[in-house]
């Protein structure tokens, strides 16, 4: 374990070498669906398999570092694809690592670091992204209206509760008059 610190430090600050793949973000087409996490797309199909590390740097200026192997590559690896559509209903994958622990409201630098099986290490380049702030709940108006789901599931349940009570009441009478 102490071989893969010094191997990620060595990795992450040793030298100026550029960036061997890409990562980007897309903070304005996926969000968070916390203020305290964000979405990295994993390394490209190349580095399925291989231990990976990826590098956090907080804003006030420390690194946290966590381990994961990289995941299988199943088709076009992109952070949102479409798996199925048919129906009308559309069936998507997501290929991210989800970033946890983080402050709401911050902007973080990210990048990743891929060990290779030869032992050479592949470094992605760096992006900073910045994780939602929290909206206090008071904020949230409360006379907001119902959705139109809200709207048909509620009719519904009433005409079935209904249907459910008549047809109680009828056999009711069914059976008093025998």
């Amino acid at each position: 374990m102490q071989a893969l610190a010094v191997l990620t430090f060595c990795a992450f600050f040793g030298g100026t070498k550029m960036a061997d793949f890409n990562i980007s973000s897309v903070s304005g087409v996926l969000s968070p669906a916390l203020a305290e996490s964000l979405l990295m797309a994993v390394p490209p199909c190349q580095f399925t398999g291989a231990n990976a590390s990826i590098h956090i740097i907080h804003p006030n200026g420390t690194t946290d570092v966590r381990h994961f192997t990289v995941p299988l590559c199943r088709g076009r690896r992109e952070l949102v694809s479409v798996v199925d559509s048919t129906g009308g209903f559309t069936v998507t994958r997501l290929d991210a690592y989800q970033i946890t622990r983080l402050t709401p409201g911050h902007t973080y630098t990210i990048s990743y670091s891929v060990f290779n099986k030869d032992r050479s290490v592949s470094k992605s380049n760096s992006i900073a992204m910045g994780t939602l702030n929290r909206v206090d709940y008071r904020s949230i108006p409360a006379d907001t209206s119902r959705s139109g789901g809200m709207v048909v599931i509620t009719v519904l349940l009433s005409i079935a509760m209904f249907v459910l009570v008549a047809g109680l009441i009828a056999m009711l009478a069914i059976t008093r008059c025998k």
